[in-house]
């Protein structure tokens, strides 16, 4: 244990934040800036210090080999004990595969300890709410 986790209440939570933009997303209201407005507004409704963010721009979602997501990954793998939480914008911000969804990005972080939130959809760790991550992810 680090000594930064002894500092740590029980209650304090921190979060990475993911955000993955296409030129088509931006046109439409998805823009980096509102994305990153969302997951900073859920963090602070929820008491969740963002640690840091990651940014993948003009990246396809139907796979999971993008550079910030890479990077997001190794990070939380180094900082497991630190951080609690991945938040998205939506799911299908991480991937719109489901595949690559379970594989890249869902099972990494959570053999990790580490959820992921979405802060535009319901999401909590559930039988319900992991089937609405699911639905989201197939929906995208």
């Amino acid at each position: 244990m680090t000594q930064r986790n002894q500092l740590r209440t029980s209650n304090d939570k921190r979060a990475l934040a993911y955000i993955r933009i296409s030129s088509q997303r931006q046109v439409n209201g998805e823009s980096p800036e509102t994305q990153l407005q969302a997951i900073n507004n859920f963090a602070a409704n929820n008491y969740i210090e963002i640690a840091k963010t990651f940014y993948d721009e003009a990246k396809s979602g139907k796979n999971t080999d993008r550079p910030a997501l890479k990077e997001l990954l190794k990070y939380a793998e180094n900082h497991k004990d630190d951080i609690d939480h991945v938040i998205v914008y939506k799911m299908n911000r991480a991937s719109r595969n489901m595949t690559s969804y379970v594989t890249g990005f869902l099972l990494p972080l959570k053999r990790l300890g580490i959820s992921i939130r979405s802060a535009t959809e319901p999401t909590d760790d559930s039988v319900h709410g992991q089937f609405m991550e699911m639905l989201n992810v197939l929906l995208g």
